[in-house]
Formats: C-alpha cells, sequence, structure tokens
C-alpha cells in the first residue's frame, strides 16, 4: 500500500514538471504510455511501482551543491537534500533530460531517458554522479556554513 501511494505521488510529479501550457491530460497521457511501455521494455514484465521505485532510487539525488560568497570568492557547498525535496528534483532530471534529448515525440524521449535511468546511465544518472563529484572535490568548504 505504501509502495502504490509513493507511486502515485512519484508520477504526479513526473506531470507536473511535464506538462506546458495547461495541457495536463496530454502529460497524463503521455506518463502512462511511457509507464505501460517500459514495463514490457525491461527485459521481463516487472510491476509498474516497482520499475517506478527502481528508476526513481537510480538517480534520486542526497546531496545539492549551494554556493556561498566569502570574502571576494564563491564557494560550492555540499550539503544533504531533505527527503521531502528528493523525489521533485528527481522527476526535474529526468523530465528536463529527456526533453534535451531532441529525437522526435516527447514519449519517445521519455522512455528512452527512463529504460536508461533504470540501468543507472543517461542524462540524469550522470547529472547525479557529476553532483556528487563536485561534492566530494568540495567537502572541505562546509565549514563556511
Amino acid at each position: 500500500m505504501v509502495l502504490k501511494r509513493k507511486c502515485k505521488s512519484i508520477v504526479s510529479l513526473v506531470e507536473t514538471n511535464l506538462f506546458r501550457n495547461g495541457k495536463r491530460m496530454g502529460a497524463e497521457k503521455t506518463v502512462y504510455s511511457v509507464l505501460t511501455n517500459s514495463k514490457y521494455s525491461a527485459g521481463k514484465v516487472k510491476d509498474v511501482f516497482s520499475l517506478i521505485v527502481d528508476v526513481f532510487k537510480n538517480i534520486n539525488p542526497s546531496i545539492k551543491i549551494s554556493s556561498k560568497k566569502v570574502g571576494g570568492s564563491v564557494y560550492r557547498i555540499p550539503l544533504f537534500l531533505a527527503l521531502q525535496k528528493r523525489d521533485p528534483l528527481c522527476a526535474k532530471w529526468l523530465v528536463r533530460s529527456s526533453c534535451d534529448r531532441k529525437m522526435g515525440q516527447r514519449k519517445k524521449q521519455l522512455l528512452k531517458e527512463f529504460s536508461s535511468a533504470l540501468v543507472n546511465e543517461g542524462f540524469a544518472a550522470q547529472k547525479k554522479r557529476s553532483l556528487q563529484a563536485t561534492a566530494v572535490l568540495n567537502r572541505a568548504y562546509i565549514k563556511y556554513m
């Protein structure tokens, strides 16, 4: 039951990031068609709820980078991200990285990014890895917060 509730909130986050110009029904159709297609393209047929949770587990960030000016220089400081802010940021990365693909229909773009995020590849997973690498490099600047 908790899994279904979490999946509903995740799907609504993706829909919210996806729709433009008040076309919420179009965004809803796109998301649900991507979910049904990804269920079959994942190799073996899996439950949609477990697919959504797996994708968001792979690209869910645990840190964020905040900029702070100290003296004359600006430091990029890694901070832990609150649990409530992880899923919206993850949905935003997933939708924006699918929009950057530029390969045709929105459904195909989102499906491609969704399947690549399932195997921990794609632009959203790459963004998570680069964010973690930046945080490791700048961990000495935590003292400025």
